[in-house]
């Protein structure tokens, strides 16, 4: 397996941490919704950046959504989620992290609904790329 392709798999990997901790912090309700909401912005973040380096696109240090997709579009490979839908995700990678009041951007349905569709996506984008995962 090349070094781009153990790069795509180690990051879907860690993008499945981030999902199990969405999905265990969401248990707690909104006492801890800007807390999942962060792990599931991260999963995203993870999975979309696992597709690019899959694709042997550049993945940049950001945490933009709306800029991952765009550059995963740019670079012809179709995405099937609104990239605003995931841009709804983004605050909660910064600015939530240091704010104790979060203004939802979206439920916890759409979030499950969003994180979990993506991280079958980009499972599949890597598979495709390297042969399989493991």
């Amino acid at each position: 397996m090349s070094d781009r392709n153990a790069e795509a798999v180690r990051l879907l990997r860690i993008a499945r941490r981030d999902l199990k901790s969405f999905l265990l912090l969401k248990t707690g309700g909104t006492e801890y919704a800007v807390d999942a909401k962060f792990h599931a912005q991260q999963a995203i973040e993870k999975c979309l950046k696992a597709a690019l380096v899959a694709n042997n696109l550049k993945a940049r240090r950001i945490h933009s959504l709306l800029d991952l997709a765009m550059e995963l579009k740019f670079g012809g490979i179709d995405i099937p989620f609104n990239p605003e839908d995931l841009d709804k995700l983004t605050p909660y990678a910064v600015m939530l992290r240091y704010d104790d009041e979060e203004f939802v951007t979206l439920d916890f349905t759409e979030a499950t609904r969003l994180v979990e569709g993506v991280i079958e996506w980009a499972k599949g984008q890597v598979e495709v790329r390297s042969g399989g995962i493991g």
